[in-house]
């Protein structure tokens, strides 16, 4: 039997969709919702970035103490702990720039300068396109954050970056190849090895030669 909705001529609606809406808004999300949403904030915190696209951290410590995985140094190069700090918190509370005070000085860091991967291609593939996406932070003076004095605050600003580069495959060493005119230290490099008649299996790496 269909119900009717009782309605005066000033009514525009009926009590019983009304409810019908209270209950379809009050469905709470799925498990893969939810799954989703966690790894999006798990990532954020330990990958970045975790206040979006255009992220501004305000913390005087390097920016290689906020996110714990995805840093890349240059090669072979050895990292300064102290000249890093120093630089990083020569800041004072007046908004003006002055030397750090002296910290007990700890000891130096080393950071991988590649990234890789290895995986299988199809033994008639002819060509690989190779695309990567990587954040680059510099020291700057913000425009929302203030100090006390009501200066513009230093902070690192995050610029992301992308290219894309194509690989012949073909078996032997891959050079060096530039991923981006804006930052031509990021390149592709890697090693193409035949296994077979039919398959291929390549390492290929996002090395960070002179990037600071």
């Amino acid at each position: 039997m269909n119900r009717i909705c009782p309605k005066t001529p000033h009514e525009t609606h009926c009590k019983h969709h009304d409810k019908a809406s209270l209950i379809t808004k009050a469905i709470p999300p799925t498990p893969a919702r939810i799954r989703d949403e966690l790894e999006a904030l798990f990532l954020g915190e330990i990958l970045g970035p975790a206040q979006g696209e255009r992220e501004e951290i305000d913390q005087p410590e390097p920016i290689h103490h906020r996110y714990l995985v995805g840093k890349l140094a240059p090669r072979n190069d050895r990292i300064s702990e102290a000249l890093q700090d120093e630089l990083a918190v020569a800041e004072r509370s007046d908004g003006e720039e002055g030397v750090a005070e002296p910290t007990a000085p700890p000891s130096d860091s080393l950071f991988p300068s590649a990234m890789g991967l290895r995986f299988t291609l199809s033994g008639d593939a002819t060509e690989l396109r190779v695309s990567a996406r990587w954040d680059w932070y510099k020291r700057e003076k913000s425009e929302d954050v203030l100090t006390e004095a009501g200066n513009p605050k230093t902070i690192w600003r995050r610029y992301p970056m992308a290219g894309a580069v194509s690989v012949g495959v073909k078996a032997g060493v891959i050079e060096p190849s530039e991923v981006s005119e804006e930052q031509p230290d990021v390149v592709v490099r890697g090693r193409l090895r035949r296994d077979g008649n039919s398959l291929l299996r390549i390492l290929s790496s996002a090395d960070a030669r002179h990037l600071c």
